[in-house]
């Protein structure tokens, strides 16, 4: 019965360590200046971007654009990101842009 017991402890253990389903994501920021250019310190930068990947490839990978002052300036999904010149980031369907003063 105790070894009964110690194996059910290990095997509860063992799954609850184990999150069923649980996907990890990459979060990153990076600045741009007024020509979408990437650049290296934000006291120069435009804009910023906020981007969430999922680390195995098998969830959407999503934006957000934001003025300096953290007001909301786009927002979509992208398939792949140039983060040096964002001319050449392709985008996934319909991304929303908005004008800074909302």
């Amino acid at each position: 019965m105790i070894m009964n017991n110690k194996l059910l402890l290990l095997v509860v253990a063992i799954g609850l360590s184990i999150p069923a389903g649980a996907q990890e994501f990459q979060i990153d920021t990076t600045y741009y200046d007024q020509d979408w250019k990437a650049i290296v310190h934000p006291s120069f930068a435009s804009y910023y971007r906020i981007t969430i990947e999922s680390k195995d490839g098998s969830g959407p990978n999503m934006f957000r654009d934001l003025y300096m002052g953290g007001i909301l300036q786009a927002e979509g999904r992208y398939i792949s990101l140039d983060k040096q010149d964002d001319s050449k980031t392709v985008y996934d369907g319909e991304c929303t842009m908005y004008y800074r003063n909302g």
